[in-house]
């Protein structure tokens, strides 16, 4: 076991440094970001506003605006993450949303929170789950990235200029679908590299379904 372990480390090991580059550099960021914008509740990176209000199920487990007032719009990863607890819009959500119909189009990041959630036995999306499952998601995709830019003999590392830009941080930390969508065309493509066509079909819809 021992053995195999370190025989893994040894090859892998300069993907194991890139992703560890991620995780250090985002969560520390995130840590900055979390005890000043977001006031030391990590609820609040929905950054929901007073204007749209919350969905009722979500006032339930004590979900408050970050923004408060009535003119208070809030950013738009507010809606990404109510869909997800409502990704066939069967409740109340379409009425806390500002336009539901190009919302909707752009379910991918909500889709796939909503499955790890059930996945792990939640009854609900939590901001938490939302924020953890999402950093885990770009943390497999810079891995996957790194692999690729090494297969076609460009240097792994660079995969970081994506990983730590600024979109991709700010969607990150804000519940925007951005990142999501590269991070699923990144795990489609490396699908389509290794000839598994047929699994690469999800992450390409997952991709479409989180861009406009």
């Amino acid at each position: 076991m021992i053995t195999e372990l370190c025989l893994f480390l040894k090859k892998h090991h300069i993907y194991i440094i890139i992703c560890a580059v991620f995780l250090a550099y985002t969560l520390g960021t995130f840590g900055f970001y979390h005890e000043r914008t977001l006031q030391g509740d990590l609820n609040n990176h929905i950054l929901a506003g007073d204007m749209w209000g919350a969905p009722a199920e979500l006032k339930k487990h004590g979900l408050e605006p970050l923004y408060r007032g009535e003119g208070q719009t809030g950013w738009d990863g507010q809606f990404y993450y109510y869909m997800a607890n409502d990704i066939f819009a069967l409740k109340d959500t379409p009425l806390h949303i500002d336009a539901p119909a190009y919302r909707y189009q752009r379910i991918g990041l909500s889709l796939y929170t909503a499955t790890v959630a059930k996945l792990l036995g939640k009854d609900w999306v939590s901001p938490t789950v939302f924020f953890a499952s999402y950093l885990v998601l770009l943390l497999i995709a810079t891995w996957m990235g790194a692999r690729l830019f090494e297969l076609a003999g460009v240097y792994p590392a660079l995969i970081l200029l994506w990983a730590l830009g600024v979109g991709t941080q700010l969607t990150l930390f804000n519940a925007l679908p951005d990142a999501a969508a590269d991070a699923f065309l990144i795990l489609a493509i490396t699908a389509v590299h290794a000839k598994k066509y047929a699994l690469a079909v999800v992450p390409f819809t997952f991709a479409v379904l989180s861009r406009e």
